[in-house]
């Protein structure tokens, strides 16, 4: 009798894990491909003269898609600013070469001495007039993205050290 009641606990429990993990796998596929319809988002920060406006996605970041539009093919059209992105692109190279230079060297406090990947990003962001306010928006809706979630995961962290069983405890 009781080996019965065990064996039906531990059915019970494997079912409620097992449709627990597909839900899990489902949420996680879903990001998964989130992220890959996204592709082209992510990649407009880096290079926006590439962009096409029917790949963007643009509804978490509330942008008005008809100026967007318009700054877009202006700035395309500028050489200046065309240049800009150009030299971007360029440097973001040189830093991934130097990048796996360095890490095939085993030289890895020089590898934290580089220039972050995003601070380039920002700088040549930042250079760009305000006139550009739709595209700046979105760029930097998607640059804090990753940030913003790391800064979380960093909190509730440090919470969870701080909040652990031996420290709950009041001590004289």
């Amino acid at each position: 009798m009781r080996v019965h009641t065990f064996s039906k606990v531990v059915g019970y429990k494997l079912v409620s894990q097992t449709s627990s993990c597909s839900v899990n796998s489902f949420v996680l596929s879903t990001v998964a491909a989130e992220f890959k319809n996204s592709r082209a988002t992510l990649a407009f920060v880096k290079n926006p003269l590439n962009a096409t406006i029917t790949e963007l996605k643009f509804s978490p970041f509330e942008i008005d898609i008809g100026s967007f539009e318009i700054q877009l093919l202006d700035l395309k059209n500028k050489e200046i600013w065309r240049s800009k992105f150009e030299r971007l692109c360029v440097e973001l190279e040189i830093l991934e070469k130097k990048k796996r230079d360095l890490g095939s060297q085993h030289k890895w406090s020089a590898l934290n001495d580089l220039e972050k990947e995003n601070m380039i990003i920002f700088k040549t962001w930042n250079s760009i007039p305000d006139s550009y306010d739709q595209l700046k928006k979105l760029t930097f809706a998607v640059l804090s993205l990753f940030g913003s979630t790391y800064m979380c995961e960093q909190s509730l962290s440090s919470m969870s050290i701080i909040k652990s069983k031996l420290r709950s405890r009041l001590i004289d």
